[in-house]
């Protein structure tokens, strides 16, 4: 019983990684959403910013930056040096 069980929970490794996936990267207030987005595309990444709604106040008050998951590491970066 106990090598079927282990059988039922190991199914493998885990699929690859697409790099041209779009992740999420930074959640920004809204104002900083189109400086972000400059910012990256100056430095040669697809960046895309995405409004989100917050439930609670009813607005929309902050933006989602998504890039390719390739790019992710350095976008992140750039976003700490503009906090």
């Amino acid at each position: 019983m106990r090598s079927w069980v282990l059988r039922q929970l190991s199914r493998g490794s885990a699929p690859p990684l697409d790099p041209d996936e779009f992740i999420e990267v930074e959640d920004l207030p809204i104002h900083m959403g189109p400086l972000a987005e400059t910012v990256l595309r100056r430095e040669g990444i697809d960046a895309t910013c995405t409004e989100t709604f917050d439930i609670v106040t009813r607005t929309r008050s902050r933006v989602l930056i998504t890039v390719a998951r390739r790019d992710a590491a350095r976008a992140a970066q750039l976003l700490t040096a503009l906090h």
